[in-house]
């Protein structure tokens, strides 16, 4: 397989998509990099998979966390193949006078930032490699269409996507995939950090080991194709 010994980094990966993305990876054997700030979630997911793996807990909003996260992956396996942005958070549902400065400060920083940031590091790391590798962002589908009342989180994740874009662009005679999946509603802890009057009916949406299949079917393709844009929804209308 495509992915079987592959320096895989992962954020978010404590729970949710990025935990199951982490168990789906696991049984083509690639090494993992496990990063969220939950440090025993992370552990105890380490302990349940068969890969070699590291863990990492941090918090990264710590912009200077974000460098040492590439630099601790080659210290310790000698390379990096995959970079997985899966991290992202919710917030205040609402017009936008409602919404506190610190929460639309947090959610274009985890969103937006700390992607473009780690996948500069990563491509840096790339090209020094001189074999290419891929970025991989876990989107939502708020990145292709703007909801109301979701205003910020729409614009972090359409900023997102103009990225990628522009990013796989430059990166195409590096040899450099950047792949982008576009989720909508997802069964996942996100929504314990959305302000919503009511919790939303998770029946209906999507698993995440169903966005963790599509990671798994993106990234078993040989490094010469590229698969930039998945998009995943639910059959049943959840509104």
């Amino acid at each position: 397989m495509a992915i079987k010994d592959k320096v895989i980094l992962i954020t978010g990966a404590s729970s949710g998509i990025g935990k199951a993305i982490a168990e789906t990876l696991d049984a083509y054997a690639p090494r993992l990099v496990l990063v969220a700030r939950r440090g025993d979630a992370l552990r105890a997911l380490a302990d349940s998979l068969q890969s070699e793996s590291v863990v990492i807990a941090c918090d990264l909003l710590e912009t200077t966390t974000l460098e040492n996260l590439v630099a601790q992956t080659i210290e310790r396996f000698g390379r990096l193949d995959v970079l997985i942005n899966n991290a992202g958070i919710g917030g205040k549902v609402g017009l936008l006078p409602e919404l506190p400065d610190s929460q639309i400060h947090q959610m274009i920083s985890l969103n937006l930032t700390v992607p473009i940031l780690l996948s500069k590091y990563a491509v840096a790391q790339f090209t020094q490699q001189g074999e290419g590798g891929t970025v991989l962002n876990i989107n939502s589908i708020a990145g292709k269409w703007a909801f109301p009342y979701w205003s910020v989180y729409d614009a972090s994740k359409a900023g997102l996507k103009a990225f990628a874009e522009a990013l796989s662009e430059e990166q195409r005679s590096n040899n450099t995939r950047i792949i982008s999946i576009y989720p909508g509603a997802c069964a996942t802890d996100i929504w314990d950090s959305v302000d919503l009057a009511q919790a939303p009916d998770a029946s209906g949406m999507l698993a995440p080991q169903q966005v963790a299949d599509a990671v798994l079917y993106a990234l078993n393709q040989p490094q010469d194709l590229l698969i930039s844009d998945i998009t995943l929804m639910p059959t049943k209308a959840l509104l």
